[in-house]
């Protein structure tokens, strides 16, 4: 059934110049735009005149798990993770939890004028195929991954190392393109709870089959020192992560604040 809004659209046409068009209508059909003009022939429409219409918004790292404590802080990063996010994130292992934050993040997200996220769940298999139902669901853009720790790591949130890839890759083999929308990506969640062997098996496998890899770097001061005393054989964090193959043009780094002119340059030539 075809759907007709009435209202002004606000148009980006390139990062420097974007126009708007005033008292326009909007046809729309099966969720799919189908037509804009001036003028309309039907006579029932839906009147949002009053309103700016934009092209959705697009978050590229957001922790779904995490939604409850948003706003919590401590000290520091580290702690902070420590005091507030593992115990929060330990939660979304039952399944019931999982699904009524999951809930809640995509209506928060609809309602903020996001309609595409890239995102972390908690490092439980079902809570991330939680995620997925609900984002298709409520028809949302969304790539998302199970976080990946297997060192370093509270015994709540530890995963075995087979055990945190092979997951993975089932999840990306079920939901990776099963619908246009929805996508997965491989989510070693940082440096230091990424064992080698890990990473290494993200990395290989991400490049055989072209998908999406996310993770921090470089947030903090005590995190990239700490970095530097696990992996004391590369030059700096980043190359870290290019040491194990993930880096590359489908690869999001969060923060990413901290960085050298030759991290910065090592990032630009691999991704």
């Amino acid at each position: 059934m075809m759907k007709i809004v009435k209202t002004n659209i606000l148009n980006p046409i390139s990062p420097e110049k974007s126009e708007f068009l005033k008292d326009i209508f909007i046809s729309i059909e099966k969720s799919r735009i189908v037509s804009i003009s001036k003028e309309i022939k039907k006579i029932e429409f839906e009147d949002y005149s009053g309103c700016i219409c934009i092209p959705g918004l697009i978050d590229t790292h957001v922790h779904l798990s995490q939604f409850n404590v948003m706003g919590k802080h401590s000290t520091n990063l580290l702690p902070w993770l420590n005091d507030q996010i593992f115990a929060e994130e330990f939660k979304s292992e039952d399944e019931n939890y999982a699904g009524g934050v999951a809930e809640k993040f995509f209506k928060a997200s609809i309602n903020a004028g996001t309609t595409t996220s890239v995102i972390y769940t908690a490092p439980f298999k079902k809570a991330c195929d939680i995620a997925f139902e609900t984002a298709k669901e409520y028809g949302v853009r969304a790539i998302i991954g199970k976080t990946m720790m297997d060192c370093n790591s509270p015994d709540f949130l530890l995963e075995d190392t087979e055990t945190s890839f092979a997951e993975s890759v089932e999840l990306f083999e079920k939901w990776n393109k099963s619908t246009p929308l929805l996508e997965y990506i491989f989510s070693p969640r940082f440096a230091p709870v990424c064992s080698s062997k890990l990473m290494q098996r993200v990395g290989e496998f991400a490049r055989k089959n072209n998908a999406f890899i996310q993770t921090h770097l470089s947030e903090n001061t005590d995190e990239i020192n700490l970095v530097k005393g696990l992996f004391s054989e590369c030059k700096s964090y980043t190359e870290v992560y290019q040491k194990h193959d993930l880096l590359g043009d489908k690869t999001i780094l969060g923060h990413a604040i901290h960085l050298s002119d030759s991290e910065i340059k090592m990032i630009k030539e691999t991704n």
